[in-house]
């Protein structure tokens, strides 16, 4: 399923390790297992497999859902929006910052203004070439504050980055995206 580039290819592994567990309790006729040492080692090990599998399950139904045909419009939009992301330069509505901490990492990220929703793109420092991480939030997800000292810090999601490095046309940016009205 992997090699066919299937999207129930994640749901492939989880199937195995369930028919594992299956399997193994039906063919372990282990001379060993007859000890308390031997039975407890083989329950163990079929709890890790068994918990490994429902793993695997519950990340591969939401990939699973996110790649059905319905949701393809989305898939293809997020994939432009990525593209803006990740081209070198300034676009118009992308804002750029960056973290140098030792509790928050050394991050750059980019917020794109995609109109109804926010979507913030997480790089190494001033690598926005290889993308980290991309999530899509709604409106209210993103607040950026600043302290009485000038500092930014911004919230996204469940993020919360302080300070943050910024040049002063991106600090006015995103102050004007963030202003009350």
């Amino acid at each position: 399923m992997l090699w066919m580039l299937s999207r129930y290819a994640p749901g492939a592994l989880a199937v195995l390790l369930f028919a594992t567990v299956i399997a193994g309790s039906f063919i372990a006729d282990d001379p060993d297992a007859h000890t308390l040492l031997g039975l407890v080692s083989a329950y163990v090990g079929f709890a890790i497999l068994l918990l490994a599998g429902y793993r695997w399950a519950t990340n591969a139904l939401p990939f699973i859902a996110a790649h059905s045909k319905g949701l393809e419009n989305e898939r293809y939009q997020v994939e432009d929006w990525i593209k803006i992301l990740t081209s070198p330069g300034r676009t118009d509505p992308v804002a750029e910052f960056s973290t140098k901490s030792f509790w928050t990492g050394c991050w750059t990220y980019r917020l794109l203004d995609a109109g109804s929703c926010w979507v913030v793109a997480k790089f190494k420092t001033r690598n926005t070439g290889r993308l980290l991480q991309c999530r899509v939030r709604e409106r209210g997800a993103v607040r950026v504050a600043e302290s009485a000292g000038r500092e930014l810090s911004i919230a996204m999601g469940d993020i919360s980055v302080s300070p943050v490095e910024v040049s002063p046309d991106m600090r006015e940016l995103l102050l004007k995206w963030f202003r009350p009205a």
